[in-house]
């Protein structure tokens, strides 16, 4: 027997393992009743977490997590690479507007002092979740003004230079998609994907406005600036 023969056995056998496992898994959750409900012990709820570090690491892995390519890259064959990826808005949105809430969490030495077993009080979380929802709201340009009242930021060029960038990528490859959030009461629609229509002509297409910033530009440029915030708060702490 060739390598090559015991190799493609050797695959075939761990696929067919595989496709068990996956048949298996997809019958025991479908087997679970349709009033299941998990439920937390000791009291415990789930509520609004307020510390910003993980406000930023979130945002940053859905910034990571785009599966979007070049149309030049799906001709080819293979995975794309990552530096061929693009950032399409709906994921953009909702990775920076999580980031951004992160950094604005991050001006109040409440919030950055919260460790891993910190307990905040449920009138305090209370106060931060109503300004998340109704001051910052989901509107990235005016996310971006807000955190930019914060002193802490105002003074510090990495921290200004970031959030023109940012500002500068929504405006540049995001407006009209943006632009056409704001007609919308439904604060939910920023994260639908979007088509573009024709009204006066009944017509409409899928892709009519191809502006894709690269995802690994962005990526850098998120994760630049979460590890300099970092040490940002610790000078703030001390």
């Amino acid at each position: 027997m060739t390598d090559d023969s015991l190799r493609e056995i050797i695959q075939a056998r761990e696929k067919a393992k595989r496709d068990k496992e996956f048949r298996d898994w997809c019958e025991q959750i479908g087997a679970i009743p349709s009033d299941f409900e998990l439920k937390l012990g000791g009291g415990l709820v789930a509520d609004l977490e307020l510390q910003p570090a993980r406000w930023l690491t979130l945002g940053l892995d859905l910034l990571n997590s785009s599966r979007g390519t070049f149309a030049i890259q799906q001709l080819g064959s293979g995975p794309t690479p990552f530096m061929s990826s693009f950032l399409p808005y709906p994921i953009f949105q909702l990775g920076s507007e999580i980031f951004l809430k992160g950094l604005w969490l991050g001006q109040f030495e409440e919030c950055r002092r919260i460790t891993h077993f910190s307990y905040v009080d449920q009138s305090v979380r209370m106060r931060y979740a109503v300004r998340l929802k109704k001051e910052l709201g989901h509107d990235l340009l005016r996310i971006l003004t807000l955190v930019r009242q914060a002193e802490c930021y105002q003074r510090d060029p990495e921290i200004v230079r970031f959030l023109k960038i940012v500002e500068g990528i929504v405006r540049r490859y995001y407006f009209p998609l943006y632009k056409a959030d704001k007609v919308s009461s439904q604060w939910a629609h920023s994260r639908y994907p979007k088509r573009f229509y024709d009204d006066a002509g009944k017509q409409a297409s899928a892709d009519a406005f191809q502006s894709h910033p690269p995802q690994w530009l962005i990526v850098k440029l998120f994760a630049s600036v979460e590890r300099h915030i970092e040490k940002l708060w610790a000078s703030c702490n001390g």
